[in-house]
């Protein structure tokens, strides 16, 4: 065969291989013609705004952030048991006391606040002014037991005028102002038993909160007098 021959044969089977290659394109392209389609969808919702692909299962809809989903998470936790919550109250309380036996004003303060949340609750608005309360009556009782408050107010009122009771004064304001700390955050907590109690009824509680009250103030004024 010559170089002719050879050269028209070669030509002949390309052009018939790409003849067959050409149906076979058609004949696979008839039969399932979403495939490209459902390539090209899939390809659009990976980078833009989801489509609805009901034909193709693993192109799901991306949730919004502005539409969020139900979970656990963000499920509204199950309330407290009452019996949970007055043993939340009396251990606040016993820690409350343990702290006050070792002068541990801030943990005093710490632990009657818990009290108090425990006993607002349990809808015991009493029991939380109360314990509210006995952190402004604690505080003072410990501002009281420091600067030996009683014994230098009663010096003070027995001593003649004259610089001796003078300088007496001078250094028991001293005291107070170096021991004043102890009272300096209880006014908020006595003024939200205040305003918590005086709808209850219960005049003589209310009376002893109002007292604790005056006395840090009496306390603040007698400080810085001159």
């Amino acid at each position: 065969m010559d170089n002719q021959k050879r050269q028209d044969v070669v030509r002949h089977r390309k052009a018939h291989i790409l003849t067959i290659n050409g149906s076979l394109r058609r004949k696979f392209a008839a039969h399932i013609p979403f495939l490209t389609i459902g390539i090209f969808t899939l390809t659009i919702q990976i980078g833009a705004e989801p489509q609805q692909t009901p034909d193709i299962k693993f192109a799901q809809q991306i949730p919004k952030s502005s539409e969020p989903q139900t979970s656990s998470i963000g499920q509204s936790a199950a309330p407290i048991p009452a019996s949970q919550l007055w043993a939340e109250y009396y251990a606040a309380r016993d820690s409350a006391e343990a702290a006050r036996s070792r002068g541990d004003i801030a943990a005093v303060t710490a632990a009657l606040v818990k009290a108090s949340h425990a006993a607002i609750s349990l809808n015991r608005k009493d029991l939380a002014a109360w314990q509210l309360n006995n952190i402004g009556y604690y505080s003072i009782e410990e501002f009281k037991e420091r600067t030996d408050y009683t014994s230098r107010l009663s010096a003070t009122e027995n001593m003649r005028r004259g610089p001796q009771k003078d300088l007496y004064i001078k250094e028991t304001k001293r005291i107070f102002r170096d021991n004043l700390y102890l009272l300096m955050d209880v006014t908020k907590y006595l003024e939200e038993a205040y305003e918590m109690d005086k709808d209850l009824n219960d005049d003589e509680r209310t009376q002893k909160i109002y007292s604790n009250l005056t006395f840090v103030d009496w306390v603040r004024n007698y400080v810085n007098s001159k």
